[in-house]
């Protein structure tokens, strides 16, 4: 568990701004605070940091083809970065929608005909983003949803956040950076090599943890291999 004051204060010392022992002033904390969740939003932008995905299930209305996804939305959670894949379940079977690109969407000449969807679109918008899909069910269904989250912005200094492994360091390495460029100070080389390869490590380990395999329409998928002697 990490508090943003803790990681202020260990960038701020780094950056040799602040000694062990003497109290930090409350209008450095405050400072640190506001570019620290910047930081975090910064890191949240590029999606390919973040190092994990959120699986969360939700209800599909009949009759209704697009839905709100953030706080207070149709979809009452925290508004995704990036929509990774949905699963609409029907009658106990998860059926795999394709994501269309905006225009791919809008060719689409009928979206209100009373079947599963196997489309759909999403549009990022702040502070709801919204999930069009191609069609509305006549019967009620359920999706699952893969998404990218943004970081857990500090709500005030004394928020204690867990964080993944890697995380903090790069944190306090980019905060030191900023800290140092706000007092015209260079920053020490070793925290400079530690903020690269921060983030970096942050980047492999979350290509590790997303890594997904081609996905194949079965329609295109054949039983059996290809037999030499029969050309079959």
């Amino acid at each position: 568990m990490s508090t943003a004051e803790s990681i202020i204060e260990k960038a701020m010392r780094k950056a040799n701004v602040l000694r062990t022992g003497i109290t930090t002033p409350a209008n450095l904390l405050d400072n640190g605070l506001a570019d620290l969740n910047d930081i975090l939003s910064l890191f949240s932008a590029k999606d390919y940091l973040i190092p994990y995905r959120t699986k969360e299930t939700f209800s599909i209305a009949t009759s209704k083809n697009k839905y709100t996804m953030g706080s207070g939305g149709d979809f009452d959670t925290d508004r995704p970065v990036k929509i990774e894949e949905i699963l609409v379940t029907y009658s106990g079977i998860d059926y795999r929608i394709r994501e269309l690109a905006l225009s791919n969407y809008n060719a689409v000449s009928v979206k209100s005909i009373g079947v599963t969807p196997e489309f759909f679109y999403y549009e990022p918008a702040f502070p709801l983003a919204f999930i069009y899909f191609n069609s509305s069910p006549s019967t009620s269904d359920t999706c699952t949803i893969d998404s990218l989250k943004e970081f857990t912005e500090f709500a005030t200094l004394a928020t204690d956040i867990t964080l993944p492994p890697g995380i903090e360091l790069m944190l306090w390495s980019n905060l030191c950076l900023l800290i140092c460029a706000d007092n015209g100070k260079s920053p020490p080389s070793v925290v400079v090599s530690l903020a690269m390869d921060s983030m970096s490590t942050a980047l492999e380990q979350a290509m590790k943890n997303r890594k997904d395999f081609a996905h194949a329409d079965p329609a295109l998928v054949t039983r059996g291999g290809y037999n030499i002697l029969t050309d079959q």
